[in-house]
C-alpha cells in the first residue's frame, strides 16, 4: 500500500465524519426547537381540540362552510331598540331635555356600548381610597370606587345606567362626573 492511498482514505473519513457531525447538530437543533415536551403537549392539544370541535359540528348537523344569505334571520327592526333609543326614551320619561349632550358623553366614555369596561391606574388613590386600580362599567362608565352605589347589574343595563346619569347630572347641574365631558367642554 502506498501512503496516498491510505491519506486519501483519511481524509474522506475526516470528510464524512465531518458531514455527519453536521446532521446531528442540525437534527438536534430541529428537535430541540420544535419537540420540546410541552411543545409536543400543545401540538396534541390543537389537534384533539380541532377533531373534537370538527366531530362536534359534525354531530350538531352544522358544517364549516358559510351560511347562504337566504338561510340568516334577520331580527325585525322593531323588536330590537339601539341603545341610543333606549337613552332617548329614558331621558323624555325623565324629563331630561339636554339628551343630544347626554348621548355625546355616552358615545366618548363608552362608545354606547352596554357592556364596556375600562380599567384605570391612581398612582396616588382615587375618591379617598388608596386604591391604586379601578374599573369603568356600562355605557356611562361609572367608576367601581366613586361610584360603589352603582352596583354591576345597573351600570351594565343601558336604562338603570342612564337614569342614574341623569340623576347624577341634574344633581350636580354639570356632566363633570365623566371625563369626556371635558374633552367635549361642557358644563
Amino acid at each position: 500500500m502506498n501512503n496516498k492511498g491510505i491519506m486519501g482514505n483519511k481524509a474522506h473519513y475526516i470528510k464524512e465524519k465531518r458531514k455527519m457531525r453536521l446532521r446531528i447538530r442540525i437534527k438536534r437543533w430541529i428537535v430541540k426547537r420544535f419537540f420540546q415536551p410541552t411543545q409536543i403537549a400543545l401540538y396534541i392539544i390543537v389537534i384533539i381540540l380541532t377533531m373534537s370541535f370538527y366531530i362536534w359540528n359534525q354531530g350538531q348537523g352544522m358544517s364549516l362552510k358559510t351560511a347562504e344569505a337566504s338561510e340568516i334571520t334577520v331580527p325585525k327592526p322593531d323588536s330590537l331598540k339601539t341603545t341610543e333609543e333606549i337613552v332617548r326614551e329614558v331621558a323624555r320619561d325623565r324629563g331630561f331635555k339636554d339628551i343630544e349632550n347626554l348621548l355625546n358623553v355616552l358615545r366618548a366614555e363608552s362608545g354606547l356600548r352596554e357592556d364596556a369596561v375600562g380599567s384605570n391606574y391612581h398612582p396616588n388613590g382615587l375618591c379617598g381610597t388608596n386604591r391604586a386600580t379601578s374599573v369603568d362599567r356600562g355605557v356611562a362608565q361609572f367608576n367601581d370606587i366613586c361610584r360603589y352605589d352603582v352596583s354591576d347589574e345597573c351600570a351594565m343595563d343601558t336604562a338603570c345606567a342612564v337614569n342614574e346619569m341623569i340623576s347624577t347630572v341634574n344633581k350636580r347641574g354639570s356632566y363633570d362626573r365623566w371625563h369626556a365631558s371635558k374633552k367635549l367642554r361642557l358644563k
